[in-house]
């Protein structure tokens, strides 16, 4: 059963002119595919409710502060995210997030290209799949 959450605070430097959060692909679990951001998604909105088959995400908050909710099948972890922290969601990891002031972006990096056919939108279904694990 899939149960190791990580959550990862990157490395930033701070300047006058603001701050840099460095992210390198040689760091994270697997080779980036395709990249994303959400954005704009109004305070206290739920996104994602899904997993997938075979793709792997790395979530990064770039702004505000999201909630991740990772759920292995049998137990549920929460991970607070503010700017700069980021979290692994591997395959068959149930994942949603919980915007929470009105200006945050997710970033979000995959392992896959896109695949309508690689998510699990029901989580009954979901558990199932798990379930033989």
């Amino acid at each position: 059963m899939k149960s190791d959450f990580c959550l990862k605070s990157l490395s930033s430097f701070r300047a006058d002119d603001g701050i840099l959060y460095p992210l390198h692909f040689s760091d994270l679990p697997f080779e980036v595919k395709r990249f994303f951001l959400v954005t704009g998604v109004p305070i206290g909105e739920r996104r994602g409710n899904h997993a997938h088959y075979v793709n792997k995400t790395y979530l990064v908050c770039a702004q505000g502060e999201i909630e991740v909710f990772l759920h292995n099948g049998n137990s549920e972890s929460r991970h607070s995210l503010k700017a700069g922290d980021g979290v692994f969601v591997d395959n068959l990891i149930w994942d949603s997030q919980v915007y929470k002031t009105g200006k945050d972006i997710l970033l979000s990096f995959c392992s896959i290209d896109y695949n309508p056919n690689d998510y699990i939108h029901d989580f009954d279904k979901f558990k199932s799949l798990v379930s033989h694990d």
